[in-house]
């Protein structure tokens, strides 16, 4: 093992304001990605189709997104592969509003690449997270303190879209992702001392090399996934369909950004707080916490009738979002091996998109024959049925596998 630098406190500083810097810039461009819906109902999809189109995509970060991973870990390096998917994302990225006047065989050939720019945008957030978590590892910044500057941007870019977007120019969400993703690339090669330490000078590794059977052999791993999946299912639709829950009370679609902003805050002083949390809680704690406040969204949003009730069920989700950003990368990394850092990681965020198809067109058949807020009413009740099941599995596993929880993080 690498003795690892010890900073001054003004070198720590440094350091701290270029993670931040990254993840401040990268969620502020992330934030454009929410249009999605909004774009595809301004070209004339329904409902149906435009979940169809989202499945798809969903298809595709199940493969793009272990990829990513694995391809970080052969290189040895997260940072290294980031920069890659996210010039390949930003070129793709701008080229859907660019060609959607074009068909072929009657369909817009921009969809062809809102699908292409979902395969190299998919591993994009994991990637940069684990980039900035070992960064924060080996210079002593506290992760709390970076991953805020995330939080905050994103509301910030939330609050101008929800300003200026509506659907006939929601197409300029596009050209704002590709544009301000640009200095993330230039902010991750400027803290290449700390997040690539100990693998500049090594070859990367041979895919036999790699010890997939330390992960895949770890029961609370392949736990963590099935819960994933099946949770992933009904809270991704939660998410996707706000735009037809606001259309359905009478609001613009395009407020979709303030509700977005408004979530975001909420993961601010969680994160402020994680340090504090951490201490009375497992990481594990916060990933069934988190669970458990977007089921009760879903279950409040029976209730919504007007856009002012809708923020103030989206504390829910925000509340939420504060546990995630909190615990659950962390408790992925405590699951595995340090070899396989973002190959863990990608693999979680891989069960979005497993989920995301499942959900897309369950949800979209599901909007044709009842209204949206019956869908989330059903959605609550099978997330709340989703935590118990994975809560029980802790005590199965302990119990008859004879499986004790180890923190692999503590062995790096």
């Amino acid at each position: 093992m690498e003795e690892r630098v010890s900073y001054t406190p003004k070198e720590r500083k440094k350091w701290t304001f270029r993670l931040s810097a990254i993840e401040g810039v990268f969620w502020f461009s992330f934030a454009a990605v929410n249009y999605l819906t909004v774009y595809l109902e301004h070209l004339g999809f329904s409902v149906s189709e435009a979940s169809l189109i989202q499945s798809i995509g969903s298809g595709i970060s199940i493969v793009s997104t272990p990829l990513g991973g694995t391809f970080a870990d052969k290189l040895r390096s997260s940072r290294r592969a980031l920069n890659i998917f996210l010039i390949l994302a930003i070129i793709t990225t701008a080229l859907i509003p660019l060609t959607s006047n074009i068909k072929l065989l009657g369909i817009p050939v921009c969809i062809l690449f809102v699908e292409i720019g979902i395969f190299f945008r998919a591993p994009t957030s994991t990637l940069m997270e684990t980039t900035v978590i070992n960064g924060c590892s080996n210079s002593g910044s506290f992760y709390g303190f970076v991953r805020i500057w995330g939080s905050l941007l994103y509301v910030v870019m939330n609050l101008i879209l929800g300003a200026v977007i509506v659907e006939k120019n929601s197409y300029l969400t596009f050209y704002i992702f590709s544009l301000t993703m640009i200095p993330v690339i230039f902010f991750a090669n400027s803290v290449t001392e700390i997040t690539d330490v100990g693998s500049a000078n090594k070859k990367p590794m041979k895919f036999r090399e790699m010890p997939f059977g330390k992960l895949f052999s770890n029961p609370y791993f392949i736990a963590y996934m099935v819960f994933c999946i099946l949770n992933y299912i009904p809270q991704n639709t939660i998410g996707a369909f706000l735009p037809y829950l606001l259309k359905d009370i009478g609001s613009n679609m395009g407020y979709i950004g303030y509700l977005q902003a408004y979530r975001a805050i909420f993961e601010v002083p969680l994160l402020l707080l994680s340090g504090w949390l951490v201490k009375r809680m497992s990481y594990r704690t916060m990933v069934i916490m988190s669970a458990l406040f977007w089921a009760l969204q879903a279950l409040f949003s029976y209730t919504v009738n007007s856009f002012g009730m809708m923020i103030l069920v989206m504390t829910l989700s925000g509340i939420a979002s504060g546990f995630t950003q909190a615990g659950s990368i962390r408790f992925i990394l405590s699951l595995a091996p340090p070899e396989l850092q973002a190959t863990a990681q990608t693999l979680v965020s891989s069960t979005t998109a497993i989920a995301g198809i499942f959900g897309h067109i369950i949800g979209g058949l599901l909007l044709e024959t009842m209204n949206i807020k019956d869908y989330y009413v059903v959605c609550g009740i099978v997330m709340m049925i989703i935590i118990g099941l994975y809560a029980l599995s802790f005590i199965f596993i302990r119990k008859v596998l004879r499986k004790e929880f180890v923190d692999m993080s503590r062995t790096y």
